[in-house]
């Protein structure tokens, strides 16, 4: 049986960390995305929303 001991660094374990928060958060933005139900939308609806969208991954990067 072959074991290797890996050794958790605080940086990688919180580098780690974020990328998986980061990627729940495309997750949820992404389902968001999909439920939209672009026909039914104003221009000025549509205009917000897609500024909202581009904030929300603003705050992911």
């Amino acid at each position: 049986m072959n074991v290797q001991v890996v050794t958790i660094t605080q940086t990688s374990h919180t580098s780690s960390l974020d990328k998986h928060l980061n990627d729940k958060k495309v997750f949820e933005i992404i389902c968001e995305f999909s439920k939209v139900d672009i026909d039914s939308l104003s221009i000025s609806q549509a205009f917000t929303w897609l500024s909202d969208l581009q904030e929300q991954f603003k705050k992911i990067t």
